[in-house]
């Protein structure tokens, strides 16, 4: 008798032992962290309010001033030159298969072509 009433309470020993820790459906698998249905806010920007929500980001704030890093402002720069000058060559080859279009036809194209030469020379002298 002693035995089986040992064997249940093994049952119930066992059961606590594994609800001791066990929380509803609001509560995560995580100490100290509440449930939360959103998967992807992480635990500790959900305290914040809505407008802070990105201030762990160091670039939030980087991207929001006008205090640019210089070298990154030359950077800039460059490229945007570069992306001018690309546009203008795009327009000059345009141009350029016009004229070879012409010339193909037998119209005379030489000064229009030197014209378009002096306007590359000059794109890539802009750099």
């Amino acid at each position: 008798m002693k035995k089986i009433l040992l064997f249940i309470l093994s049952f119930f020993i066992v059961k606590e032992n594994f609800t001791k820790h066990h929380k509803s459906r609001h509560h995560s698998r995580y100490r100290y962290r509440p449930y939360y249905r959103s998967y992807h806010r992480p635990y500790y920007r959900r305290s914040l309010p809505i407008f802070t929500y990105y201030s762990t980001n160091p670039y939030y704030y980087a991207a929001s001033t006008n205090n640019k890093n210089p070298e990154t402002e030359k950077i800039e720069a460059i490229e945007k030159q570069i992306r001018n000058v690309e546009q203008k060559t795009k327009k000059v080859k345009r141009e350029l298969n016009d004229l070879y279009e012409k010339k193909d036809q037998g119209e005379s194209v030489h000064d229009q072509l030197q014209e378009q030469l002096v306007n590359l020379q000059n794109n890539l002298a802009s750099v």
